[in-house]
C-alpha cells in the first residue's frame, strides 16, 4: 500500500493500451471492462431488420427512415512481427490457440509458456511463435463478449510477451469459421511469409479436449 502523498512515477505505470481493433465499429465501446453491449443498428454485426428501414407510423406520428450504413473492410496482415526465423537443425512449431477467450485469463497465458518450455525443454525444439484465434461472435456461445472486447482484452494480455500474438482474422470473416479450417489457414500465411518448415501446434484445454468425444460437436474427418 502507498503512503498519503505517495505519487506514482511514470516508469511505475503499466504500458499504454494497444489501439482499439480499427476493423470494428466505432460505435462500440473501447473498453473491454463494459460487458457485451447490445448491438446497434449503425454496428456492421447487426443490420438493421427490413421493418426497422421502413416504418409505417400511426397517424400524427413522424416518420423515421433509417439509412444503412456501408461499412468498408480494413485491411488485414498476418502478425507475423513477433515470430523467430527458422530453426535449420530443429524441428519449428507455431502454438496456436483457438477460443472464445471471454475473457482470457492467466491460465490462458500460462497455457502457451507450459507447452513452449516443454517443447524447447524436452523435446528441443524450436518455438517460432504463438498466436491466440478468437471465435466469431457467431460461435452463438451463452454468455460469450462481443468480438471487439474480446480481441482488445487478447491485446492487452499480451502486449508485453515477446512471442504471443493476437490473430483477428477469424473474427473479420462473415460467419463462424471452423477450427480446422482456422488452422489450415495459418498454415498457408507462415508457408507464404517463408516459414516453409513450421508446423502448427494446436493449443487446448480439458473443456476442447472432451468436446472431442460429444457427438456432433466436432466433425469426424476434422478431429
Amino acid at each position: 500500500p502507498l503512503r498519503p502523498g505517495t505519487h506514482i512515477t511514470s516508469a511505475a505505470r503499466a504500458p499504454p493500451f494497444p489501439p482499439f481493433p480499427p476493423f470494428l465499429s466505432p460505435t462500440m465501446s473501447a473498453s473491454p471492462f463494459d460487458g457485451p453491449s447490445s448491438p446497434t443498428p449503425e454496428s456492421p454485426r447487426s443490420p438493421p431488420p427490413s421493418s426497422a428501414l421502413r416504418h409505417t407510423p400511426s397517424k400524427g406520428t413522424p416518420r423515421v427512415v433509417r439509412k444503412p450504413v456501408i461499412v468498408e473492410e480494413e485491411p488485414y496482415d498476418f502478425p507475423a512481427e513477433k515470430m523467430l526465423p527458422e530453426s535449420d537443425t530443429q524441428p519449428n512449431d507455431l502454438l496456436v490457440a483457438c477460443g472464445s477467450f471471454s475473457p482470457i485469463t492467466f491460465m490462458h497465458l500460462r497455457m502457451f509458456e507450459t507447452a513452449r518450455d516443454y517443447l524447447v525443454n524436452e523435446r528441443k525444439y524450436h518455438v517460432a511463435g504463438g498466436l491466440m484465434s478468437p471465435v466469431h461472435d457467431e460461435y452463438n456461445k451463452v454468455g460469450l463478449a462481443s468480438s471487439a472486447h474480446r480481441l482488445y482484452m487478447c491485446q492487452v494480455a499480451v502486449q508485453t510477451s515477446s512471442w504471443v500474438s493476437v490473430d483477428p482474422w477469424e473474427c473479420q470473416q462473415a460467419g463462424y469459421t471452423r477450427t480446422l479450417l482456422v488452422l489450415r489457414r495459418m498454415r498457408d500465411a507462415i508457408q507464404e511469409l517463408g516459414w516453409k518448415k513450421t508446423r502448427i501446434l494446436m493449443l487446448c484445454g480439458v473443456d476442447i479436449l472432451q468436446s472431442f468425444v460429444k457427438p456432433g460437436v466436432w466433425i469426424d474427418s476434422h478431429i
